[in-house]
């Protein structure tokens, strides 16, 4: 066996910045007046020098507004919104967070999102989740830190701010996941995240945004594990939460984990519901409807 199998035998950050070389990303830092306005936006909400983000549309809004009372009840009032219609952003106005939304701009995505809930695979939630890929990726080319929380995810306590200071204190780190599990096994769950812009996560999600780009039938999270997998990656630059403290549907709403262990946790995503009916529903069901 050669030396250079070897390496690559033993180092998976070796493997896996071989890969994203094929993707590099261009890094262009000139702003538009929009972007501008978004980064000033981004700057009045910045808790600790990062900014807490989302994606949403005005079919999502009652989920979204569900998110804010969330946040709102643990004492955080600075967050974002990236609204995909102007619809969503005056409905937003007229519920006072004129200072915490902005419009994509087009140039941002390149698969029209109409107004309506996105059922799980229609052709809305493949628009929406491929945005939310360009979307993170251009909050690291404007070098943000940040936590991305999908809009089904309920915050509970405002310790999950300093568990992510704490994590990333002990750890070399670049984005920190919610865990989840296909077959037994753990993986990186894209709707609760934190990220800090390096030239390793720009690439990635470079590289994510392009094979979206690609495949109109492409989601984030598909797109990132099978990457993972392809090139078999084991990479501290990537860490995941506890599942006890960002709990996923699965564990929290159907197995009922938290009530096994006695533990509340910080965050609760109502992933594992196809639709957006079913996401209000077990989200009433534990008592986290606060509209």
């Amino acid at each position: 066996m050669s030396q250079n199998n070897v390496k690559e035998n033993l180092d998976p950050c070796f493997q896996i910045d071989s890969y994203l070389s094929k993707y590099k990303n261009p890094d262009n830092l000139t702003l538009s007046s929009e972007e501008h306005q978004i980064l000033e936006v981004i700057n009045k909400n910045k808790i600790n020098d990062m900014i807490i983000v989302t994606v949403s549309n005005y079919g999502f809004r009652d989920l979204t507004l569900n998110w804010i009372l969330s946040l709102e009840k643990i004492n955080i009032k600075k967050f974002v919104i990236f609204s995909f219609d102007k619809e969503f952003v005056d409905y937003l106005f007229s519920k006072g967070y004129k200072d915490n939304v902005v419009k994509i701009p087009k140039n941002w995505i390149y698969l029209s999102v109409d107004k309506s809930p996105a059922s799980f695979l229609s052709t809305n939630y493949y628009a929406i989740t491929q945005a939310k890929t360009n979307v993170i990726y251009k909050l690291l080319i404007l070098n943000q830190k940040f936590i991305f929380s999908d809009v089904d995810c309920v915050w509970l306590n405002k310790a999950v701010l300093n568990y992510v200071s704490l994590i990333m204190k002990h750890s070399k780190a670049h984005m920190i996941y919610a865990q989840d599990f296909v077959d037994g096994q753990p993986y990186f769950n894209t709707g609760f995240f934190y990220g800090t812009p390096t030239n390793f996560t720009k690439n990635l999600y470079y590289m994510m945004s392009k094979m979206q780009e690609h495949n109109n039938k492409s989601v984030d999270q598909f797109v990132f594990d099978g990457v993972l997998k392809k090139i078999n990656f084991n990479d501290n630059r990537l860490a995941i939460f506890d599942i006890l403290t960002i709990a996923n549907g699965k564990y929290y709403f159907h197995q009922r984990m938290d009530k096994v262990f006695n533990f509340v946790p910080f965050v609760v995503h109502a992933n594992y519901f196809p639709s957006y009916e079913t996401k209000i529903n077990a989200l009433k069901s534990r008592k986290h409807w606060f509209i």
